[in-house]
């Protein structure tokens, strides 16, 4: 198998727990490790160590660069290396024996060992390395001693014991002079990343040269015999500094030469973006071959290193991790950045980069060790930075599958293993592929489904010891609401087990029996067959799940499958039909008369009475036209309708024919149609969406089948709506009393509309019934109006008109129909108010100012009816439109009786009956609108106020004559009355004289006198 690419992230606590997972990765059953002291960074570094020497067994080697000192005097912490069994036990780690004496000369507190550990996997008995690169070396010498962090790192032997005898482990590797200061290497911190291959130890040293960096290669004889011979090579100064070369550092053939070692570094401060520096190895030292920087500031671009084939084109590709990337905008934090090889060169920019969420560090660790693609939780939680050290590419269980092993700073370690990945190789088929259903009567089983499986492993093992048990379900006639075809248990599905060894295939059959009658013979019965892997229950116990009980099917595996058969069909030898379906409809009438048509279309006269529509259809399918008109299998009416109808139901005598409406009216016309046959339907419609806007209906009608029929296209169907309205139009007061009496005045002394007669008024309703016309057209009153007698004298006085809708205007009809004369409108011929309407209204007799006349009191005995058609009256015709209208309206119509002319011809009446007319119309302005005019009579009853005398105007001559007479006849009277002295008076002196001398002399009168001095 090829390696590939694992990409983990560390991630915050609030994050959760997360691992980069493969689709086989399985994270049931981990292999969890945790460190004996809490604290000491146990899987800081981690590797997986295959043990040859002594046993045969894999470990699991972790690093706890924090781990307290062991059996040290005054020392407190020193780090340490762990190996650990596969084992369910989290607790059976053995510490490896690194640091246990030391000297004045070096300082081991707090040395960090365990900060790299890695394993010599491609040699048979791989050595094993251990670095921990805060190690001092004290230089004694002048007034103080110095001291150097120059780090340190271990190699030991394959059972992870010391050899004296093994060149590779009495190295000291401290390949730093202490005795430079930091300007060389005298602070370089070597052991900071490391490994080996099968002649080298190379390792990092990032403080070398001012935080340059450096990295240091040892090359050892292959020889055991000439092991003694070595070879120290590094980089040298290269005026980088604070580059921090060394950080992280992988050696591998096939990167930029096929056969020689190529050692590849990060260095993530390069001019603060990072870079990797590819480096050769010549006969003294590595040169700087190649350098690809980083993109942005404080990525830390080189942090992580890894290689791997990802495309097997034979040459390594480079993956480099930048955890501290980060992009606010797309929230985006960590990056791995992945450069092709392209035959031992590389380019500058990489060929794919891969981001991850923010702050998660996305990047913090890469490993060439399998098919990874997603994360998964892990181990039951407990880990809040998994993934901050991985490694694996080795096979820690035998399955030859290769393995994962992930550390974290929550001192713990898991061991990820993989499932076998299983091939199986599958024939599902359905016999026979055309089934006669009358051969299939009763229970007779007549169709067999057969199952054959078998499976291999992907990595080609032929001794896989376990059987694979394969669980099956398989689908008659899917998608069918009746399936035609069952099992013998009755059912359409049917579920079982096949277990199978390697390489090996088994077969299973299953019988089915046809669901008589078919109706539906056209279309084929479709079989599905899918398929899992069936796992047995985990054993439980501390004993380790052996994962060839759990294997995992391919991905490129394909799980389901069909197969379908066909009903043998009444057309022919050749088994198609070839149907000739034919449509005819029209729209009809609630009961079934269909409507007028209009060239291609039809009329609806519509009205709100009208609240349903029908549509006749009949589908027929005869032989004609070169067509044999055979079965028509799945037969349907597709119904495409307007948002202005609404499907009710259907009608039809064939108990086959069903509709539904789902986006469109579809109906079932029978599966199959048989030849020759017809099939007539009525369809139901309601009118909820037709209105005065409405002016056609489109419907299309389209017919379908499975059988062989091209010539099937859209049946359109049109259907006119001529909209009849009916709005109602009444009057308030049909009927108008009222009276005359009074004098005649002429017209040039009428000054106020009151001077005319008595109020006649008539309220006229329209209602559009919640049907307002709104721009489609306009309602008007036509009035053929009685305003004078026969002789030309005024009868109705029109004084105001008022329509009243939504707003309240005046009608003005052209030709100064109304108020002739420019009378001054009275109060009651003003607009007025509900009680002005009592008190003026109310009809009174005509009263003016008393003339000079004499009143003859002149018997009434006529009847008279004044009315326009007769030629008894004469009308004006004029109209008002009723433009502020919406739903209804008012007009008011005021006018005033000609009393004078009451008087003057119509003395002796005893009732006269005028009448005029009021027509509703429909001024129109589309086509599709009708109304019925409508005509409304009205009648104004005239009586003559009771007792009033009918005044009679002398002729002139007459009162002069007479009045002379009177003057002559006084005269005369005068001149007699003057003759006889009615005008003398007595003399009064004498009188007064006698009353005096009486009272002198005090003479009281007589009774006689007294009486007759009164006179």
């Amino acid at each position: 198998m090829s390696p590939r690419l694992l990409l983990c992230a560390v991630l915050a606590a609030y994050h959760g727990t997360q691992i980069g997972s493969g689709f086989n990765i399985d994270e049931r059953f981990p292999v969890i490790k945790e460190g004996k002291t809490k604290g000491s960074f146990f899987g800081f570094s981690v590797a997986v160590h295959q043990q040859t020497e002594g046993a045969t067994k894999y470990l699991l080697l972790a690093g706890a660069p924090k781990e307290k000192a062991e059996s040290l005097q005054n020392v407190n912490e020193t780090g340490a290396v762990y190996s650990c069994p596969i084992t369910t036990d989290t607790a059976d780690c053995s510490r490896m024996d690194l640091v246990s004496t030391t000297n004045p000369s070096e300082m081991v507190e707090g040395m960090w060992l365990g900060v790299t550990v890695a394993s010599q996997r491609d040699q048979p008995a791989g050595r094993v390395l251990a670095c921990g690169h805060r190690y001092v070396k004290i230089i004694q010498g002048g007034p103080e001693e110095q001291r150097r962090m120059i780090g340190k790192c271990f190699v030991r032997s394959n059972d992870l014991t010391f050899d004296p005898n093994d060149e590779w482990q009495t190295y000291s590797y401290e390949v730093c002079n202490p005795n430079f200061d930091m300007e060389l290497e005298g602070l370089c911190n070597m052991g900071m990343s490391g490994g080996m291959t099968d002649n080298d130890v190379y390792i990092g040293a990032p403080g070398s040269f001012m935080w340059q960096g450096n990295v240091h290669v040892t090359w050892r004889d292959p020889d055991p015999a000439n092991a003694w011979d070595s070879i120290g090579k590094d980089f040298g100064q290269q005026n980088r500094r604070y580059s921090y070369m060394g950080y992280s550092v992988v050696e591998e053939r096939k990167l930029l030469s096929h056969d020689d070692y190529t050692v590849v570094t990060g260095s993530p401060r390069d001019d603060s973006k990072g870079s990797v520096i590819f480096g050769s190895k010549t006969d003294k030292n590595i040169k700087l071959v190649l350098t690809l920087p980083g993109e942005q500031v404080g990525s830390y671009f080189g942090n992580s290193l890894a290689v791997a084939d990802l495309n097997n084109d034979d040459w390594n590709d480079l993956i480099v991790g930048a955890p501290f990337y980060f992009d606010r905008m797309k929230d985006e934090g960590g990056a791995v950045y992945i450069f092709m090889n392209e035959n031992g060169s590389f380019q500058n920019t990489a060929s794919v980069v891969l981001k991850g969420p923010s702050a998660s560090g996305f990047g913090f660790a890469v490993a060439a060790i399998g098919d990874v693609i997603e994360g998964k939780s892990v181990g039951n939680g407990g880990f809040n930075t998994f993934g901050y050290s991985i490694n694996g590419g080795m096979d820690m269980d035998g399955n030859s599958y290769p393995d994962i092993l992930v550390g974290s700073l929550d001192d713990r370690m898991a061991l990820l293993r993989a499932r076998p990945v299983i091939h199986l190789t599958k024939d599902f088929t359905v016999e026979p592929k055309i089934v006669d259903p009358n051969q299939c009567l009763g229970n007779t089983p007549c169709i067999t489904v057969t199952l054959c499986m078998s499976f291999t492993l992907s990595n080609g093992n032929k001794d896989f010891k376990k059987n694979a048990t394969v669980k099956y379900t398989v689908k008659a006639d899917v998608d069918r609401r009746s399936p035609r075809v069952r099992f013998e248990d009755n059912d359409d599905t049917n579920i079982g087990f096949l277990s199978m060894p390697s390489s090996k295939s088994i077969c299973h059959t299953l019988k089915l029996i046809v669901m008589v009658p078919v109706r539906d013979k056209l279309e084929p019965v479709v079989f599905s067959f899918s398929m899992s892997l069936d796992e047995p229950k985990p054993k439980s116990g501390r004993s380790l799940q052996n994962l060839d009980s759990f294997p995992i099917i391919s991905q490129e595996q394909k799980l389901t499958q069909r197969a379908e058969i066909n009903f043998q069909r009444e057309c022919g030898l050749d088994n198609k039909c070839s149907s000739n379906l034919q449509l005819t409809a029209q729209f009809v009438d609630n009961e079934g008369k269909p409507y007028l048509r209009h060239g291609e279309s039809q009329i609806l006269p519509f009205n709100s009475s009208v609240k349903k529509i029908g549509l006749m259809v009949e589908v027929t399918n005869f032989p004609g036209q070169g067509k044999l008109g055979e079965d028509a299998h799945q037969a349907m009416l597709n119904v495409t309708i307007p948002d202005a109808l609404s499907y009710s139901a259907v009608l039809s005598e064939d108990h086959n024919v069903q509709c539904r409406l789902t986006d469109t009216v579809i109906c079932d016309l029978g599966n199959p149609l048989k030849g020759n046959g017809k099939v007539t339907l009525f369809l139901k419609f309601e009118t909820p969406g037709i209105n005065l806007y409405t002016q056609e209906i489109e419907a299309q009608l389209l017919l379908s089948t499975l059988s062989e029929q091209s010539d099937l296209k859209p049946v359109p169907l049109s259907l006119l709506i001529e909209n009849t309205i009916t709005p109602s139009f009444t009057i308030a007061n049909p009927r108008v009393e009222t009276e005359f009496s009074g004098t005649v005045m002429g017209m040039s002394a009428m000054v106020n509309t009151s001077d005319v007669g008595s109020l006649v008024e008539f309220t006229f309703d329209v209602n559009m019934g919640g049907q307002p016309l709104g721009h489609m057209g306009t309602l008007a009153v036509e009035f053929e109006w009685p305003f004078e007698v026969a002789n030309g004298k005024w009868l109705l006085y029109l004084t105001k008109i008022v329509v009243k809708g939504e707003s309240e205007v005046e009608c003005k009809p052209p030709g100064e129909v109304v108020n002739m004369l420019n009378l001054t409108l009275s109060g009651s011929d003003r607009k007025r108010t509900k009680r002005q309407i009592t008190d003026d209204d109310t009809t009174k007799p005509h009263s003016t100012e008393p003339q000079a006349a004499i009143k003859l009191l002149t018997p009434r005995k006529e009847t008279y009816l004044l009315e326009c058609p007769k030629g008894t009256a004469r009308c004006v015709t004029f109209t008002c439109p009723l433009v502020n209208m919406t739903d209804s309206a008012k007009i008011y119509v005021r006018s005033r009786l000609w009393n004078s002319t009451m008087l003057e011809d119509y003395s002796n009446a005893l009732r006269i009956t005028v009448k005029g007319q009021a027509t509703l119309k429909l001024i129109k302005n589309k086509p599709n609108i009708k109304m019925a005019r409508q005509t409304s009579t009205f009648t104004v009853e005239i009586e003559p106020l009771e007792g009033v005398e009918a005044p009679y105007e002398l002729p002139l001559w007459i009162i002069i004559s007479a009045a002379i007479a009177g003057i002559v006849l006084l005269g005369i009277i005068i001149l007699i009355l003057w003759k006889c002295g009615f005008f003398q008076r007595a003399n009064r002196r004498e009188m007064y004289e006698a009353k005096a001398q009486k009272a002198e002399m005090k003479i009281q009168p007589s009774e006689t006198e007294r009486l007759t001095e009164d006179y």
